[in-house]
């Protein structure tokens, strides 16, 4: 006869025990308020919007695009100023975000996908220069607090 499988103990603990004070499975412990924000950190953010302005802008002045298909656009760029406000409470998420954001936005510079002219290496460059000062900045995210695995197996 097998016994019934209970829950892990990690499952049981509340909100307030699970993974320091981050409040859910896989947060760590938001860092104090007391501790500055990095300065790379902070011109990572910045420059993430200042960008996705840009890019919105850009999108908004398309005329060969369908105005459904540039209000689509301007809603996914946007989403760059939601994981631009992650990044300052050092969201590991949002900086997974950002970092895929940009990546999409060089690749699209290179292939010509930004406009033509100045805009596209400028497009490039701020991208490569999130990803880079976002880089130089993952020691300021805490790490993750994951719940211990089940010593005993069950089956």
């Amino acid at each position: 006869m097998t016994e019934p499988v209970g829950s892990p103990s990690w499952a049981a603990a509340g909100p307030a025990d699970r993974a320091g004070s981050g409040g859910g499975l896989g947060r760590g412990p938001r860092p104090r308020p007391s501790e500055p924000i990095p300065v790379t950190l902070a011109l990572a953010a910045a420059l993430t919007v200042v960008l996705a302005v840009v890019e919105i802008v850009h999108i908004v002045g398309r005329s060969e695009l369908v105005p459904a298909l540039r209000g689509f656009l301007v809603l996914i760029v946007a989403l760059q100023f939601v994981l631009a406000w992650g990044l300052l409470r050092r969201s590991s998420g949002a900086a997974l975000g950002v970092y895929l954001c940009q990546a999409t936005t060089f690749v699209a510079a290179l292939a010509g996908g930004l406009g033509s002219g100045v805009m596209q290496p400028l497009l490039a460059a701020g991208a490569v220069a999130v990803i880079a000062l976002l880089s130089v900045s993952l020691r300021a995210f805490p790490p993750p607090q994951l719940p211990a695995l089940p010593s005993g197996r069950t089956g």
